[in-house]
């Protein structure tokens, strides 16, 4: 993240360096009829959803958005179509479509910035004849097929070339982006005006020789090879003007050479997320007079410095992270009072944190010591984030700190200190020295007393996890004043009464934990409301009632429920059934009645396999083992497959069409039954009457002896008529 910003930082100077020294729009500038066709010509091949040269238009070419020309001329010398992307959350508008060939019409280009939109196809070779270029910027532009082309090495007056390769890809344009390759690099050591170069994020290879180009730059300042693949060979490093290195995440190994101690102008020096090993000493840092910052995480380094150490040396940045530094606190750090950012994480450090340690917190803005043994009392930190937009770090997870926690840590955004030996009562707090306090994780340690209400106070939280603590009393219903909240775990503390009706009120909230408290009473009708809900885990409690027919109805992005051990009853709600995305289900030990509803073999997120599901959110790892599909021991009212409980029998169908056809044949059996009885019943009574009614036997003979006298008439003449 610091990497990111201090590029971009450097960027955005130097754009302002060239920025100035070309003179951009103005009045009296008449514009090159022919550059201005050539203009036109570009944006017929760009697709503009966004409006954004909306202004190319008319006749002064000049003074449309992005376009500089001199002032004396009025040719065309600056086209800056950056967009508005933003590298960290990828928002904003951009251009697409093919970049025209027309654009080499623009031959006194000097600045040229086509980054951040979706260009299709290759860096276009014709770049190469711009003889007048100092600033080149193609950095995420979506030109990224195939090689990156020779040509450039024409651009001898270039002193910014940018072509590096981010990988990220919005909601809106799922468009794969292509990376880059570089077959040969020695095309660059002919840009001898060369002060700043990113080929970061491009494919260059561990078999191309990368170094011997770069030390034949005489001028060049920054060079940043991240994310490239490439190695270190055994060659010394001889470029002695480079000020800024970023050499991270790629394939080093071994050891750092000492030639780097030699580069007395370095400023910035990044070989994190390597595979370097061996041991750094005081030589190697000798000569680094000028050294703000420095990232040596994940590697396999050994720090070793004498406890006298003085370094010549003033950092800003320091990240050491996995690296072996410990057993003991670096007693050369209490020099470095400019720090602010200090990430000492996994790095075997023991012991209490020493006295001299608050000296240096006066500028510190991010401070990792996570992952270590460092024991005693936790200190208190107060950190002055007022200049600063997106506010600081605090992690001091996972050590052995012990106590109670005397103030609650002012000023940060991230605040985690889970997995220590802290107790007592949570600190007070009137939340105006938190107003930027983004995630909350004190997990894991033995807090006591009721959760404080004072934490409501804090108008940005957006993870909570107060998890295996000792928590008492009851849930605060001001909890639902906490409007960003995204993730909340509560669980595994003793937590009691009802759950507030008030949490419906969260209706961000995407994960959701009350696992293992002492909560009771029925779940608020009010939960239906959070309809953005992942996870919902409110297992071994002591809730009872119907299980809720709504979680199927409004909670459709649910993909964990765990409803484990309480005291729900009735039956499973068909309304489960739509519950497409659940891939975890545990229903156990309740009091659930009824047949399991067959449609949830078909619940087309059911996981099938065992694993883990995971997701973050917002810096808040979600980890669920999910080992089975759905969970229903202890349930001895339930019925149906899977289990081996049959509802009606073992010849009894549950599928809907079975159903309908022993009920058919039920009602047929019935129904003769009631036509044979009725028969019998009739016929007894109807001989019956005529032996004890002369009346009615006398009538109903004649009856039968009249009508068999009509048949004979009939029968007669119908014969006398047909022989005739």
């Amino acid at each position: 993240m610091e990497t990111s910003f201090l590029l971009i930082f450097t960027i955005f100077l130097l754009l302002q360096q060239f920025g100035s020294s070309i003179t951009t729009t103005s009045s009296n500038v008449t514009c090159v009829e022919g550059e201005r066709r050539s203009l036109l010509a570009i944006k017929h091949k760009i697709i503009d959803r966004f409006n954004l040269l909306s202004t190319w238009s008319g006749v002064e070419c000049c003074e449309w958005h992005g376009v500089g020309c001199d002032t004396r001329n009025g040719h065309v010398v600056k086209l800056d179509l950056r967009s508005s992307v933003s590298l960290e959350y990828f928002g904003g508008k951009w251009l697409e479509g093919e970049l025209s060939p027309w654009l080499q019409n623009l031959k006194h280009l000097r600045y040229l910035d086509l980054s951040m939109n979706y260009f299709y196809g290759k860096i276009p070779k014709f770049l190469g004849s711009f003889e007048r270029l100092k600033y080149l910027n193609l950095s995420n532009s979506g030109l990224s097929e195939g090689v990156v082309p020779h040509h450039l090495g024409n651009l001898s007056r270039l002193q910014v070339l940018d072509l590096r390769s981010t990988v990220i890809v919005s909601d809106e344009c799922m468009r794969a982006l292509l990376v880059p390759i570089v077959d040969d690099l020695r095309w660059v050591s002919s840009l001898s005006s060369l002060r700043y170069l990113d080929l970061s994020g491009i494919t260059i290879g561990n078999h191309t020789d990368w170094l011997h180009p770069v030390n034949m730059l005489p001028s060049l300042l920054t060079l940043n090879l991240a994310w490239t693949d490439i190695n270190v060979p055994s060659t010394q490093f001889v470029n002695f003007t480079l000020e800024d290195m970023y050499l991270d995440d790629n394939q080093f190994s071994g050891n750092i050479p000492m030639s780097l101690g030699q580069l007395s102008k370095l400023k910035k020096l990044d070989l994190s997320h390597n595979s370097l090993v061996g041991v750094l000493s005081e030589t190697h840092f000798t000569n680094l007079k000028n050294l703000i910052y420095l990232d040596l995480s994940s590697n396999w380094l050994a720090l070793n410095f004498s406890s006298r150490w003085m370094p010549p040396f003033q950092l800003q940045i320091f990240s050491a992270r996995t690296c072996n530094i410990g057993p003991y606190f670096p007693n050369w750090l209490h020099t470095q009072t400019h720090l602010q950012t200090l990430d000492l994480s996994n790095s075997s450090i023991r012991g209490t944190i020493p006295e001299w340690f608050e000296s240096i917190l006066s500028h510190i803005l991010n401070l990792d010591l996570s992952e270590n043994e460092i024991g005693g009392k936790m200190p208190l930190f107060h950190f002055d984030y007022s200049h600063l937009m997106y506010g600081g770090i605090l992690k001091m997870n996972s050590n052995k700190f012990e106590g109670s926690l005397a103030a609650f840590p002012s000023n940060v955004k991230v605040l985690d200190i889970s997995d220590n030996l802290l107790s007592g009562e949570l600190p007070q707090t009137d939340g105006t020295t938190n107003l930027i306090l983004e995630v909350v994780n004190l997990s894991k340690n033995r807090f006591t007393g009721n959760i404080a209400e004072d934490l409501c106070k804090a108008p940005k939280i957006a993870v909570l996890d107060l998890s295996h603590n000792k928590f008492s009393g009851r849930l605060p219903k001001c909890l639902g004043n906490m409007s960003t909240l995204l993730a909340m775990d509560l669980s595994n503390n003793t937590i009691t009464g009802r759950v507030p009706s008030s949490l419906g009120s969260l209706t961000g909230l995407v994960t959701f934990h009350l696992h293992n408290n002492r909560l009771e009473g029925n779940l608020p009708l009010s939960l239906q409301n959070l309809k953005s809900l992942v996870t919902m885990d409110i297992g071994y409690n002591f809730l009872v009632g119907d299980i809720p027919f709504w979680i199927g109805e409004n909670l459709s992005r649910l993909r964990i429920l765990n409803l484990q051990s309480n005291k729900f009853t009735g039956k499973i709600p068909l309304q489960f059934c739509q519950l497409n995305a659940l891939q975890y289900l545990n229903l156990a030990q309740n009091n659930i009645i009824g047949t399991i509803p067959p449609c949830f073999a078909n619940l087309s997120g059911m996981i099938t396999d065992q694993g883990n599901i995971e997701y973050y959110v917002n810096s808040y790892k979600e980890n669920i083992l999910a080992s089975m599909k759905g969970n229903q021991l202890g349930n001895d009212g339930l019925c149906g497959p899977p289990l081996s409980r049959s509802c009606k029998g073992d010849n009894s169908s549950y599928d809907h069409v079975g159903k309908v056809e022993a009920q058919d044949e039920d009602e047929d059996f019935l129904l003769y039954i009631g036509i044979g009885t009725g028969f019998v019943v009739g016929f007894i009574g109807l001989l019956g009457s005529l032996h004890f009614i002369r009346s009615w036997r006398v009538a109903y003979f004649e009856m039968l002896e009249i009508f068999h006298t009509s048949i004979r008439v009939n029968l007669a003449c119908l014969r006398r008529t047909c022989v005739s």
